[in-house]
């Protein structure tokens, strides 16, 4: 689940920092306020931000399947402040390719969309059998070769992509 949904992850952060470890946090990016607290406290080490699809209404209401708008402006808000030059802490941005969600072509509009991004990871949709929603059973994912070419289309967005699950 998401761990921003937690008001005492900070706590438990610094537990685990106390113990020596590092902490990658990975968020949906929807309580911007938590996260901008546990960056200034210097309790994460890294952050992989989920992007479910391009950064507009329609878009991320069919990816989300949610009614609530402000749910899109607390991702936003999450966009700008981990790539705010203020911001201290490694990070990458990631979205799952799911053929019925996302299209290709809009891997090009997330990358414009967090442009100058330490890290944009593409992640191959795998269809475990376990799915919580099965319209997405015979879904088959994009191949590598069309998911290496969308890289090279978002490479001069980002500093780096990378293809994750191929």
């Amino acid at each position: 689940g998401e761990p921003l949904l937690h008001e005492d992850i900070i706590e438990l952060m610094k537990k685990i920092k106390k113990m020596g470890f590092l902490i990658k946090l990975d968020t949906n990016g929807t309580n911007p306020e938590l996260l901008k607290r546990v960056v200034e406290q210097g309790l994460v080490s890294y952050i992989a931000m989920d992007i479910k699809a391009p950064l507009d209404w329609a878009s991320y209401k069919k990816a989300v399947n949610v009614e609530d708008k402000e749910l899109l402006n607390k991702v936003k808000q999450s966009v700008d402040f981990l790539l705010s030059s203020s911001n201290k802490v490694s990070y990458e941005f990631r979205t799952t390719v799911v053929p019925k969600i996302i299209k290709l072509k809009d891997l090009v509009t997330i990358a414009k969309q967090i442009k100058g991004a330490q890290r944009y990871s593409i992640q191959q949709f795998y269809n475990s059998g376990k799915l919580i929603d099965k319209s997405f059973a015979k879904t088959t994912p994009y191949k590598k070769e069309s998911l290496e070419d969308a890289c090279e289309k978002v490479r001069p967005y980002v500093q780096k992509c990378y293809l994750k699950n191929i």
